[in-house]
């Protein structure tokens, strides 16, 4: 009687962690939509294996994943963003549909995949009217401006782990599947290398994303749904192993 008192509770918490991660998700789409970027990064564990994988590089510990929002992004409470396009006349809008979530049987960690459908819009500078710009390169104060609107559709794989009584994000990637202009049909989609928001502070990919082509097949594994698992160690993407 007290292993199946034990099994019973396990099996509740299990229930409450799914709703726990699922509610992390949403809290992240909420949260960046308004761009309070200190508040997403506190959803994340304190840990220095943390891993953000994002379209452009990988930041690496709880350390880079403050360098992404904090630095790359900014927060719409920081002086310097208040004014700034991105706030004014943004909105980066990235839903979470399609869930596949599974809890480790020992109730310790989480791993789950979504399709993302959204859309993003700010004024960005006009590259093409900077004098000898390159990638890389700061912007200028006094750039001109354009608007740009556009469809981003992405994907998500995460793992979410149990720290102190408390889940957490712990890694997280996301992959690109297109971005366009939403006057464009999107199989006509430019590079999708933002180019438009030149970060400084992540590693480059290990390998190119895949990007849709006449010539492409579209990836079988990008990302693998979690299966049902007992030991996170037992279960470890190899994904995860690309980035050191």
């Amino acid at each position: 009687m007290a292993r199946t008192l034990e099994e019973l509770k396990l099996g509740f918490a299990r229930v409450e962690a799914a709703q726990a991660c699922r509610n992390l998700m949403g809290k992240y789409s909420y949260l960046h939509t308004a761009m309070r970027n200190k508040d997403y990064v506190q959803l994340w564990a304190n840990r220095e294996d943390d891993l953000l994988v994002m379209p452009w590089g990988y930041y690496q510990g709880i350390e880079g994943v403050r360098k992404c929002y904090l630095e790359d992004h900014g927060d719409r409470n920081d002086p310097e963003i208040q004014d700034s396009p991105i706030l004014k006349g943004g909105m980066m809008m990235h839903c979470m549909d399609t869930q596949v979530l599974e809890v480790a049987a020992d109730g310790k960690t989480a791993q789950g995949a979504w399709i993302s459908p959204g859309h993003e819009s700010c004024f960005i500078p006009d590259f093409d009217k900077i004098p000898g710009w390159k990638k890389g390169d700061p912007v200028p104060p006094d750039a001109p401006m354009v608007s740009s609107c556009e469809w981003a559709w992405s994907k998500y794989q995460v793992d979410f782990i149990l720290e102190d009584g408390e889940w957490k994000f712990w890694k997280m990637r996301l992959w690109p599947i297109y971005k366009t202009d939403f006057y464009v049909s999107w199989t006509d989609h430019p590079d999708m290398d933002p180019v438009d928001f030149p970060f400084q502070n992540h590693k480059p990919l290990p390998r190119p994303n895949w990007a849709w082509s006449p010539d492409t097949v579209y990836p079988a594994n990008e990302p693998e749904p979690p299966l049902p698992y007992e030991h996170y160690e037992d279960a470890v993407p190899a994904l995860w192993a690309e980035y050191k």
